[in-house]
């Protein structure tokens, strides 16, 4: 059998779809799992071995053919929009599974054989495994922590992923310098910054704030994230790996509201004191971007050194 994942949006989400291969390769024998996505993720994925073929989505037709090459038997389709439908419809598989969140979106027949109602169960794997019901696939005992490797040794240092791709995914670069300086000083633990190397003018700053961030592409973020002590982040890609890859993880939510419940012991918030914390914009209604500077140094040292370094002086 031949089964197609979809998810060419969103990193984070694209690295839990993946996942639903592993479970794949589980529960049915000689399965050749294929994932139309992100271009950086297909080469993440070539670091494992529970994606068959990764195809990287650039334009329809290009993508299409793609698919029609692979002829699945079973498309998954976890992302449902406009861009993915005619994918799925004209894709030749026999059954096409997707979820629905809004009303109208349950009678989109022509384009889905099975039509299952979305549910949130507060970790975004475990939200994908419904999908797999029409499989016969008894999805709830994957309701479990699944990581995607287990790393087999550890430096001395903390990754510290300050910035997301909108303005309220990031911190300014002079608190990016004064956390790293305080954690180095204070928890003597070397600290990592990376930056995604199309961040051209943020990458400037931080070197003006004397920050020489790593900029890498996922193969090698993944390695430095599986080597080290734990990560600090705002709530993007960071935190998704670094909790698959089993490490403890210092999340600083800003403006919009973490995906996670705290049902893990590896993962850990920090929430600036801010009146219009969970605004859920892109942009600052006020035009201020206080969430982006108005971050507690002090704090956040106390909580890496308390939540990812477990140091026995630092006290809750």
């Amino acid at each position: 059998m031949k089964i197609l994942l979809i998810q060419r949006k969103a990193l984070g989400d694209a690295l839990y779809t993946s996942l639903i291969g592993k479970v794949l390769k589980e529960e049915i024998e000689g399965v050749e799992v294929g994932f139309l996505t992100l271009k950086p993720m297909c080469e993440l994925l070539e670091k494992l071995n529970f994606i068959d073929k990764c195809f990287a989505y650039t334009d329809f037709w290009n993508s299409l053919g793609k698919i029609r090459d692979f002829s699945p038997e079973v498309v998954l389709d976890y992302e449902a929009t406009f861009k993915t439908y005619p994918l799925v419809l004209l894709s030749g598989a026999k059954k096409r599974i997707a979820f629905f969140a809004k009303k109208r979106e349950k009678y989109l027949y022509l384009i889905y054989t099975d039509r299952i109602k979305k549910e949130h169960f507060g970790y975004t794997f475990w939200d994908r495994l419904k999908l797999l019901k029409p499989l016969g696939i008894d999805y709830k005992k994957f309701f479990k922590f699944i990581p995607l490797e287990e790393s087999k040794s550890e430096e001395n240092f903390v990754v510290f992923s300050p910035k997301g791709k909108i303005k309220t995914k990031e911190i300014k670069p002079e608190v990016v310098a004064l956390i790293k300086e305080r954690i180095e000083n204070e928890l003597n633990v070397e600290v990592k910054v990376f930056v995604e190397p199309k961040e051209v003018e943020y990458i400037e700053l931080l070197k003006k704030n004397g920050i020489k961030p790593y900029t890498l592409g996922l193969k090698d973020f993944y390695e430095f994230v599986k080597k080290s002590k734990g990560v600090l982040t705002i709530e993007g890609f960071a935190q998704h790996l670094g909790l698959l890859l089993n490490k403890r993880v210092l999340t600083i939510i800003q403006s919009r509201y973490p995906w996670f419940e705290e049902r893990f012991d590896r993962l850990f918030y920090y929430y600036p004191s801010l009146d219009c914390l969970g605004c859920s914009k892109n942009t600052c209604p006020k035009g201020s971007y206080e969430c982006t500077y108005k971050i507690d140094a002090e704090e956040i040292v106390k909580l890496v050194g308390r939540f990812i370094l477990n140091h026995p002086t630092v006290q809750p």
